[in-house]
């Protein structure tokens, strides 16, 4: 089955242009990303990762009891701190020294508050990222890198499309990947050079843009294109 485009972009090496081509993955494609993901998801569970369901239920979706305290007296802080704001934050000039140090206590309270709760989200992702879900997307990510990333290259007039790990599997091109990503190993072969270099000036944006696929299989070109803007 012929593969389809979802999205190309420029790039220079070595004073010449070269085309990034990143292939939509197709409905044979779709059973092998699935089969990839559940082998991973079960490796994972085997090595004693909890799922996202199982890390929800020790810990509950939002954390501890204590937690949830420490979160409700914070939020209780936080809009007592806004009203304040919002009463005297207009004219400080206005203000009598009373007034002017209530303002002051609630914008460091209003900060404060903002602190905590950022602490608090980036904890809960912290837990959820160490779920075997999670894990698993993430290799599968990488599975679809691997295999939908090609660069296209002139040679005199033709245009031909080569991928840019080599290798006949998942294992083989990720040993090609961490070669071509490890800053002290090194190599005489041009070919080698190349690619280590399109892979350094693209590797973060094919992520992006199979991570945008991964999300909405539906997703076009245009709407690739207005998300990475964004």
């Amino acid at each position: 089955m012929s593969k389809k485009e979802l999205y190309r972009f420029p790039i220079k090496y070595n004073k010449k242009n070269y085309n990034i081509v990143v292939y939509k993955p197709n409905l044979d494609d779709l059973e092998e990303v699935s089969f990839f993901y559940g082998q991973k998801y079960n490796e994972y569970i085997r090595k004693g990762f909890l799922t996202r369901a199982m890390m929800s239920k020790k810990y509950g979706e939002l954390g501890s009891e204590e937690d949830m305290e420490r979160i409700h007296n914070a939020l209780r802080n936080y809009y007592e701190a806004e009203k304040v704001i919002t009463l005297y934050d207009t004219d400080e000039s206005k203000l009598n020294d009373e007034q002017r140090e209530r303002l002051n206590n609630a914008k460091n309270q209003y900060i404060e508050v903002q602190h905590i709760l950022n602490d608090y989200q980036l904890n809960i992702r912290a837990q959820m990222s160490q779920t075997a879900d999670v894990l698993a997307e993430q290799k599968l990510i990488e599975w679809l890198v691997f295999f939908f990333s090609h660069y296209e290259e002139n040679f005199e007039g033709k245009t031909e499309i080569f991928p840019l790990f080599k290798g006949n599997n998942f294992d083989e091109k990720r040993s090609n990947y961490l070669k071509l990503a490890d800053e002290d190993y090194e190599s005489n072969d041009s070919e080698f050079k190349k690619a280590k270099e399109l892979m350094a000036k693209s590797f973060e944006k094919i992520v992006k843009i199979l991570t945008l696929w991964y999300g909405d299989r539906k997703i076009s070109s245009k709407d690739i294109k207005d998300a990475l803007k964004e």
